[in-house]
C-alpha cells in the first residue's frame, strides 16, 4: 500500500490504519463517535464491505446505518429528504 505506514501485520492493525468502523451497528456507532471528525462532518460516506457481497446483503448494511447507526450518531433525515425515486 503506497503512502500508508501500517503499525503491524493483523486485522487490527490494518483496521486501525485504513480508519475503518466494523462491527455490530452499536459498534460502528461507538467507534465513529469517538472519532472527532464526525464534530465537522456533514456528510458521510459508507462503503459497506471491501469485498463483492450479494446486493441485498449491501442493501441491509446500508439499512442498519441508516436506521440504527445513524440515529445514535444524532443524525436525522432533513426536513425536506430528496427521495431517488421521486426524482426519476
Amino acid at each position: 500500500m503506497v503512502g500508508h505506514i501500517l503499525p503491524g501485520d493483523t486485522t487490527d492493525n490494518l483496521i486501525l490504519a485504513m480508519d475503518c468502523h466494523v462491527g455490530t451497528p452499536d459498534e460502528v456507532a461507538d467507534s465513529l463517535a469517538a472519532n472527532r471528525v464526525l464534530d465537522h462532518a456533514t456528510e458521510i460516506a459508507v462503503q459497506v464491505h471491501s469485498v463483492d457481497p450479494p446486493h441485498d446483503f449491501i442493501l441491509r448494511l446500508i439499512e442498519l446505518f441508516a436506521t440504527q447507526v445513524a440515529p445514535t450518531l444524532g443524525w436525522i433525515d432533513p426536513p425536506y429528504p430528496v427521495r431517488l425515486r421521486d426524482a426519476v
